[in-house]
């Protein structure tokens, strides 16, 4: 699992992956192409298929929506230095081969879009607290 936007709230971008013993590295970047070293934020994500980031709850702080492999959706708050504990946001994810979260409605809130095992591309549209409306099928 491997993600991208400014965790640490230095208008840079950082980078967010998994080790294998599950493990969440954070990569802050250096605003010219490279990071400026690691540190462990979480432990435990073995479980976790795929994720998507994105500011979900309108603070400020790049946050995370992470599919659990049971298929449970987990809205994970960003502190700036890590992320609290993970809240469910929703179920029946396991269906989902990519998440990726933004801006897509021109409301102001972050959104989720999933593409189904199907092959269907559906928009989940953000409330702005860390759920999401009920997908609409877009492509």
């Amino acid at each position: 699992m491997l993600s991208t936007a400014d965790f640490t709230g230095d208008g840079k971008p950082d980078i967010l992956g998994t080790h294998n013993n599950g493990d969440l590295y954070l990569y802050p970047g250096n605003g010219t192409g490279g990071v400026t070293g690691s540190s462990i934020v979480g432990s435990g994500w073995n479980n976790i298929r795929l994720v998507g980031a994105g500011d979900f709850n309108g603070d400020k702080k790049a946050d995370l929506m992470a599919v659990h492999t049971n298929g449970t959706l987990y809205f994970y708050a960003g502190k700036g230095n890590g992320f609290a504990a993970g809240v469910q946001a929703g179920t029946g994810w396991q269906g989902m081969r990519l998440v990726a979260g933004g801006e897509f409605t021109g409301d102001g809130r972050i959104d989720l879009y999933a593409v189904h095992d199907n092959g269907s591309l559906n928009l989940y549209e953000g409330k702005g607290n860390g759920t999401f409306n009920t997908g609409v099928k877009t492509g």
